[in-house]
Order: C-alpha cells, then sequence, then structure tokens
C-alpha cells in the first residue's frame, strides 16, 4: 500500500458542496464534515487543499481575499459585483464564523488523512478577463511596479517575476500568516499554476534566488513547528525534466542537497497526462525524499477515463513512485463521480490495479520552457520505428491489445509489428482510442491520425514495468502518429 495524494481546488467542487451547505437554515462544522468523509477508507492518505491562487481563498490580513472579492463593486475601472457568485464564503466566514478550511482539517486528522496546504504559486487564469473574482489589487499593482514576466510569455505574461523583492517578501509573509492560521501537516509548494516564474530571457540564472526563497519557506514552517507541535513537511510539484527545471529556476539538485523538501510531484501541467516521465530517474537521483507522480484529468486534451489514470498509475508505482498525485479529481460528496470513487480505491496501490481494466495512452509533454523542446515521441516514421512504453505490471493472465493509428490506411502485408519480440495480429480498423487520437489532431494542428487499427498481442505476454514497440514498414513515407496499449479491455473487433 502506497497511497494517493489528492490535491483539491479552490472552487470547482468546493463552491457547489458550500452552496449546498448554505441552503440550510442552521449551519453547524458539522455540516462541512462529509467533504472530507467522502475519502475515509480508501487509498487517499493526503488530502491537500488549494488555499490560494491569484487570491486568498481563506481570510488574510496580507494579501486580498475571497471576501475583499465579494464586497467588491470595481474592478479596473469596470462595476463588478460578485456577491452572488461568493455568498457562500461570506454567510460561512462572516455571519456564522465557520472557518472551513479549519474544520476540513480537522476533520482530516480524525479520519486518519493527512492534511496539507495548498498554495498556487504563479497562478495567471483569466488572462484576457478586463475584470474576474479571482483577481486582487496585488494584479494592478503587479502592472504599476513592473513584477509581471511580461508579454513574450504568451498566456502566462501576467505570473510574478520572483526576480522581485517586494513581490517575494508579499508571498512570504502571505505563506507565513497561512501556515500559522492553520494547523496542517505539510504545505504545497504548487508550481504549476505556474512554473514561469521568472523572465529567463532577461535573467538566465534565476535559480539562486528560488532556492533561497524556498530555504525561507522552510525556516517559517520550522516557526509553525515549534507553534504547532509537530513536523511540518514540504512539497514542490516540478517538471518531468530536472534541466528544464533548473532553467526555469528551480535547482533541485541544490535545493534536495540542503533538505529543504519532504516531497516532490513530478508532474504534467494539465492539457495531457505524461506517459513516460522518469520517476526511476528522480528517484535514483534524490534517495532522500520522496517522488510522486501526478496524473492529471485530462489525456491529450480528452477527458481522463478511469482505464487511462489506472493505466498511468500502474506504470509509475512500478517505477517507484511512492504515491500518486491525483490532480483534478476531486469529488463534491452531494453529487459523487462514480469514475472518481473508484479512483480513491484503486490508483494508490500496484496490487489493487493488476487485472483492472486500463488503457496506456502514448503522449507527450505538455509544458515547457520558453524556446525549449519537449518530449514528444509521436507522430513519427514507421519504419524502423522502436518504442519502450511504461505500462507497469503486465501479467501472462491479462488480455492484452494494441491500438495503433497512421496518416493512411494499412494492410497486413506492409507492416510488422512486435512487442517485445513477438509479432502482434493485425485484426482490423477500429474506433478504440478515437477521441485520444482526435485530442492529438488538435494538438498538432493537422490530421495526423487518420486511421485506426487494432492488434492483438501473442499469448503469455508478461512484464514488469514496459513493453517495447517495434514496426517494419514497406513504405518509409508512412507515419505512425498514435499509440495505445490495452488491458482486459473488450472490444467489438475481439
Amino acid at each position: 500500500m502506497k497511497g494517493i495524494f489528492l490535491t483539491v481546488d479552490i472552487n470547482t467542487v468546493t463552491f457547489p458542496f458550500l452552496e449546498q451547505i448554505c441552503t440550510k437554515a442552521e449551519i453547524t462544522e458539522g455540516d462541512l464534515h462529509a467533504f472530507v468523509d467522502q475519502y475515509a477508507e480508501t487509498q487517499v492518505t493526503d488530502l491537500a487543499f488549494d488555499v490560494f491562487c491569484q487570491i486568498s481563498m481563506t481570510p488574510s490580513d496580507v494579501w486580498s481575499d475571497v471576501l475583499d472579492s465579494y464586497h467588491r463593486t470595481s474592478e479596473n475601472g469596470i462595476a463588478v459585483d460578485y456577491k452572488k457568485l461568493l455568498a457562500h464564503y461570506h454567510r460561512l466566514y462572516e455571519l456564522e464564523k465557520i472557518d472551513v478550511h479549519a474544520v476540513w482539517l480537522r476533520r482530516c486528522r480524525e479520519k486518519g488523512i493527512t492534511p496539507w496546504l495548498s498554495l498556487r504559486m504563479n497562478d495567471c487564469h483569466c488572462p484576457d478577463d478586463k475584470a474576474v473574482w479571482i483577481r486582487g489589487k496585488e494584479f494592478y499593482e503587479a502592472d504599476e511596479k513592473g513584477w509581471k514576466i511580461g508579454n513574450a510569455y504568451g498566456y502566462h505574461r501576467h505570473c510574478f517575476d520572483y526576480a522581485n523583492e517586494e513581490f517575494r517578501e508579499r508571498m512570504l509573509s502571505y505563506t507565513e500568516e497561512q501556515v500559522m492560521r492553520y494547523d496542517a501537516d505539510g504545505l504545497v509548494l504548487d508550481f504549476s499554476r505556474e512554473w514561469f516564474c521568472f523572465d529567463i530571457l532577461k535573467n538566465p540564472s534565476p535559480s539562486p534566488i528560488m532556492t533561497d526563497f524556498i530555504a525561507r519557506v522552510r525556516d517559517i514552517l520550522h516557526r509553525a513547528e515549534e507553534k504547532w507541535g509537530h513536523p511540518w513537511h514540504l512539497h514542490m510539484r516540478v517538471m518531468r525534466d530536472r534541466l528544464q527545471n533548473k532553467r526555469l529556476g528551480f535547482d533541485l539538485d541544490e535545493i534536495c542537497a540542503r533538505g529543504l523538501l519532504h516531497s516532490i510531484g513530478v508532474t504534467p501541467r494539465w492539457a495531457s497526462n505524461d506517459s513516460d516521465m522518469p520517476i526511476s530517474l528522480f528517484k535514483a537521483r534524490y534517495p532522500n525524499i520522496e517522488v510522486y507522480a501526478g496524473i492529471t484529468d485530462l489525456t491529450l486534451l480528452q477527458p481522463t477515463d478511469y482505464e487511462a489514470a489506472a493505466g498511468y498509475a500502474a506504470a509509475y508505482l512500478s517505477m517507484g513512485a511512492d504515491k500518486i498525485c491525483l490532480y483534478n479529481f476531486f469529488s463534491n460528496s452531494f453529487a459523487p463521480s462514480a469514475q472518481n470513487t473508484r479512483l480513491y480505491h484503486s490508483c494508490g496501490s500496484r496490487d489493487s490495479l493488476a487485472y483492472v481494466p486500463r488503457r496506456t495512452v502514448v503522449t507527450y509533454q505538455d509544458i515547457v520552457p520558453i524556446g525549449d523542446a519537449g518530449w514528444c515521441p509521436l507522430p513519427e516514421k514507421a519504419d524502423g520505428f522502436a518504442l519502450s512504453v511504461p505500462t507497469g505490471p503486465v501479467e501472462k493472465r491479462e488480455d492484452v491489445l494494441l491500438v495503433l493509428g497512421f496518416d493512411r490506411r494499412i494492410s497486413a502485408e506492409e507492416l510488422t509489428v512486435t512487442i517485445d519480440g513477438a509479432k502482434a495480429s493485425l485484426l482490423g480498423e477500429t474506433n478504440l482510442g478515437r477521441a485520444y487520437a482526435d485530442g492529438k489532431n488538435r494538438i498538432l494542428g493537422k490530421e495526423a491520425v487518420k486511421e485506426l487499427y487494432l492488434f492483438t498481442l501473442p499469448d503469455g505476454i508478461k512484464a514488469e514495468r514496459s513493453l517495447t514497440l517495434s514496426l517494419t514498414a514497406e513504405d518509409p513515407s508512412l507515419s505512425v502518429s498514435y499509440i495505445e496499449f490495452d488491458f482486459n479491455l473488450s472490444h467489438p473487433n475481439t
């Protein structure tokens, strides 16, 4: 048993849950417990509550908070009214005097779940909006004081520049306020929203600044430990590539050598799960910290189904991931997701994933530093193509199928497909994987995946961590653009 590290975002399920609670004439703290209780007696070992995006979702004297947004009447020269949207926060915090997150953190401990605070360290949602409730006065202050990384970064242009000392001090003050307010067991530095914390075009070596910042966060947590009387862990979300992390300012070698972190979450951003994050390399390089693998709710721009999430979890647990981080797989206990509930009971353990229906879709790296090329194995010429695909354990008694996508129709005679040296047999055309294949086409901006074909594998295929696919094609121009291994799934073609 390893476990699941689950992050709960600021509004997707918290808003509808709290809105439902606020339909009651009288509210008690006990009414809030169901939000946590749904994760009890599952494989969810850790719950990280996101309390900061561009504003604080908890009351703050240091940074603009959600109650400021509730009372706001004008923003950026525009009349605004967010009262209906945020009425539940007004009632709970200001009228009922109930601190929602304090209740949830306490309830986690009562249910044997480790509670964390999570901070989005540089959120930039809604960059084109003239006014939006998730912005505080700091957004406009940053424009005046030049705190942002700038237009060269497109969608991320409004991200704060951590090279600015005044901004860093504000973030540190906010962090200290929150960890002294809330008794949690750890703090998540969620840099996946966003990793663009420096203008690296003007400041190509920013890592000493960020390392010092993280060291000061660690000092704050030492003070929190003195107040609360127990250890506080520090967790940070990182990209898949160590050198790309460093280019963006995150020198993991130095940060880990100084003992600043308890754990890291190696993760994609959001547009797609990453099917081959090098978890085992991170484990080998940083043996003194825990390494978690992140799975998000999109795969090739399409909703990640249970089978895909299970497939990635099996792969990363077999690489040695200490836990699986589920991002955007939270639930509202008033309207629980059957798929997510199933994930909570299986994706934290290799044993639980044995023989369950799952799939491994080969994807790509969905975020890179400006000017860098990301990992993207497809499309590629089919002739001579070979790829080791992380699958996790494959048992001899499991049913294994393969879906391949090409840029044109093919025949069995012109293509040889082998898996770990054993020849696969073509069954015929299929629509299996079509949704993910269409997502791949959207990402590429062209119809690279035109035709999908289903192959059977020889009986008795077995693997501990991966399967190696090899192709030989008569036509050197034939392009393979989609790969999916399926386990224990039934299909019309079979």
